[in-house]
């Protein structure tokens, strides 16, 4: 039976390119069109297609709007976007779009999707809705506390995509008081339940009852530790991590049968053994926001007198990557750490490609293509070619950025206790711009080592240029201080303010 599709488009020619593209395909069918966001709704209520094609920018309600109110309504209709604008896919994602396709997108890439989202609703129809042992026991215990309706349940289970679990569509749901979901998760389980607010100490260690005055707030939640998983996928996994030793970890997710989350964790922490607690998805999100949302410092722009000789030899591709390197750092905070290392944290950063060939190198292996994402640890090597543009992003948000024919030694990279870093890093040609977020403490350090300089920063922001034949290096404050040894030579250090530069021949 041919899918039935909805189209939901305010404009015309739109509508009728998806019409041409899809009338010579005998597995779908144009049931209707919808001129604007309430028309959309109006027309999914009365048509009850198998499929809608939703634009977002509309007149009256938006395309993210109209998926909010159809799902509930119409659980077993599957909604793809077909937007301008790639930033919406994660949103249309969260409000249960199946798929997100770009308008700009080839006619056999659009085809590929509708194919695929199609055969996914076909799968989920005459799929079996049976609920495992443990599904069985959660539906039962939600119901048995009278916390969900039957119709409810039948409701939930409908809107499951394949292969998702039942409490990860019930967490999603919202429909369960979050205290009373988390009882009951735990219970049947078997998981621990953990309270991850900050709470006021009522004795000391020797048992000793303190004194309301002197009572401090003691936070279970290291800011520190739960850095170690990115920003992002703790807020999308509803997921922080709560404790992290030489052999174990502590995992809190808002869903504890959620094991490929448990896995991933796992596997980002090098294999220990990672353990599972029972928290609240309002205590999670509360934890993620206080363990991440320390404030960060902006960069400082060029002041304008320093500016204005180099304006014109700014290229724009190096203030795109720039712009995106911030972006990146101030908005995820992608940075995470590893085990614990002698003095501190073995840290790790994370690379981002802007634009060409860029090849990386673990410590003792051969150069090969990176790709976004890739991990750097201390020990490991990253260059750019002739026209690459990335980005290593450490832990604390401490960005360095590489222009083409630049190459780099990660020689330490370390997470100091209280959240500081010690990063040294070699650079043996091209140029890079750095950004250290914040003050070093005493202990923190942040070395580039070139062949004629050894650099230490402090809070700054910074510029490195190392010509590949000769060796000279070229040091540029462009926020703070930096100071710049010549030839490794403590007793020659010289301080480079804002717009000032240091070169060494």
């Amino acid at each position: 039976m041919a899918t039935r599709v909805l189209i939901v488009d305010d404009h015309l020619a739109i509508r009728e390119g998806i019409r041409s593209l899809l009338a010579p395909e005998g597995d779908f069918v144009v049931v209707g069109e919808a001129v604007d966001g309430a028309d959309g709704v109006e027309k999914a209520l009365e048509l009850k297609p198998d499929l809608i094609l939703l634009d977002n920018s509309m007149p009256g309600k938006t395309g993210l709007e109209v998926a909010r109110e159809l799902k509930p309504l119409l659980p077993s209709t599957s909604i793809v976007f077909l937007t301008l604008d790639p930033g919406i896919r994660d949103l249309a994602l969260a409000v249960g779009a199946v798929a997100h396709i770009s308008k700009d997108a080839s006619p056999q890439q659009m085809l590929k999707v509708l194919r695929g989202a199609a055969q996914q609703h076909e799968r989920r129809k005459v799929g079996s809705t049976t609920l495992t042992e443990k599904e069985r026991a959660l539906a039962d215990a939600l119901l048995a506390a009278k916390l969900i309706t039957e119709q409810q349940l039948d409701q939930i289970v409908a809107q499951r995509q394949p292969r998702e679990l039942l409490s990860s569509v019930v967490v999603r749901s919202r429909l369960v008081p979050d205290v009373q979901l988390a009882q009951i998760l735990s219970r049947v389980s078997g998981r621990p339940l953990m309270t991850l607010a900050p709470r006021s100490e009522s004795s000391d260690p020797s048992g000793a009852r303190i004194g309301r005055s002197a009572r401090r707030v003691v936070d279970p939640i290291d800011a520190t530790v739960a850095r170690q998983l990115p920003h992002r996928f703790s807020e999308q996994r509803h997921a922080v991590l709560v404790t992290f030793g030489r052999s174990e970890a502590t995992l809190a997710l808002a869903d504890p049968f959620d094991e490929q989350t448990r896995r991933e964790v796992q596997d980002m922490l090098a294999g220990i053994h990672t353990s599972i607690v029972v928290a609240t998805v309002a205590d999670i999100d509360a934890a993620i926001v206080r363990a991440f949302g320390a404030p960060t410092a902006k960069i400082v722009p060029f002041s304008a007198a320093a500016s204005a000789g180099r304006k014109q030899r700014r290229r724009p591709v190096f203030l795109v990557a720039a712009v995106a390197a911030a972006f990146l750092f101030l908005a995820t905070g992608i940075g995470v750490l590893l085990a614990p290392a002698a003095g501190g944290l073995s840290a790790r950063g994370q690379l981002t490609i802007f634009q060409g060939n860029v090849e990386y190198r673990r410590a003792g292996g051969q150069y090969a293509a990176a790709t976004t994402g890739q991990i750097v640890r201390q020990g490991d090597s990253v260059r750019t070619g002739l026209s690459g543009h990335a980005a290593i992003t450490f832990f604390d948000q401490s960005v360095v950025v590489f222009e083409p024919s630049t190459e780099v030694d990660v020689v330490a990279l370390r997470a100091l206790n209280g959240g500081d870093l010690d990063v040294t890093l070699r650079q043996g040609a091209g140029k890079t711009w750095h950004v250290v977020t914040h003050q070093l403490t005493p202990d923190g350090r942040y070395v580039v080592l070139t062949p004629m300089t050894q650099t230490s920063v402090v809070g700054t922001a910074f510029q490195v240029r190392v010509d590949a034949q000769t060796g000279a290096s070229t040091v540029t404050a462009t926020d703070g201080v930096v100071r710049a040894h010549a030839d490794g030579d403590l007793r020659d250090g010289r301080r480079a303010r804002c717009g000032g530069r240091r070169t060494e021949r």
